[in-house]
């Protein structure tokens, strides 16, 4: 499994990407995995999400806002195995180990 070297923190005020930030670090370990998929539906996992995000040092992720996170992404997330999740973080993981990125893009990554 890579490890993961830094969290990448978007440069621009990018509610969105912020927010996804703090729960890529939430889920990163198996502690942060446990509590968010034993957590008790969407507003248990809001409090957990909550929770670390306050525990956390940097600055730019302390406003980060879970509703952000917006449905259906947030949905899908909330509805993932601990197992699932694991899977997400090290793929992500691996990406930032390779330096793959995603530049902020006002159009969508995928056209239907």
């Amino acid at each position: 499994m890579p490890t993961r070297k830094s969290r990448l923190v978007p440069s621009i005020a990018d509610d969105q990407l912020v927010a996804l930030e703090v729960f890529k670090d939430l889920i990163k370990d198996a502690e942060g995995r446990r509590e968010y998929v034993n957590a008790d539906g969407p507003d248990g996992k809001q409090e957990v999400y909550d929770r670390h995000r306050n525990q956390l040092d940097d600055e730019r992720l302390q406003t980060a806002d879970y509703s952000r996170i917006e449905d259906p992404a947030r949905t899908l997330l909330e509805r993932l195995s601990d197992s699932e999740l694991a899977l997400l973080s090290d793929l992500d993981a691996a990406f930032v180990e390779a330096g793959l990125s995603v530049t902020a893009n006002p159009s969508p990554l995928m056209v239907h």
